[in-house]
Order: C-alpha cells, then structure tokens, then sequence
C-alpha cells in the first residue's frame, strides 16, 4: 500500500474538525492541542 502525505487543505477543514474534537485524542496530546477542536484550530493549522 501507498499512501502520500501532503499538507492540510482548506478541503480538509471538515473531516480535521470532526476527527481532531475527539477527547481520547485530545488527552493524549500535548497541551498544545486543544480540546474542544474547532474551525478556528483547523484553519490555524493549515497556515
């Protein structure tokens, strides 16, 4: 299997929302990732 990693897209905002909002995500994460994940913390991302 391949696979290509690239970075975020505005395409992207959805689905990196709704995966990232995930508190057994989030409390796993350093404390710079924020928990509720919002547009605000995708968006910022893809800078």
């Amino acid at each position: 299997m391949q696979f290509i990693l690239r970075p975020w897209t505005i395409n992207d905002l959805e689905s990196l929302v709704k995966y990232a909002n995930n508190l057994n995500i989030a409390k796993n994460m350093t404390d710079g990732f924020p928990h509720p994940y919002k547009a605000e913390n995708a968006k910022a991302s893809m800078r």
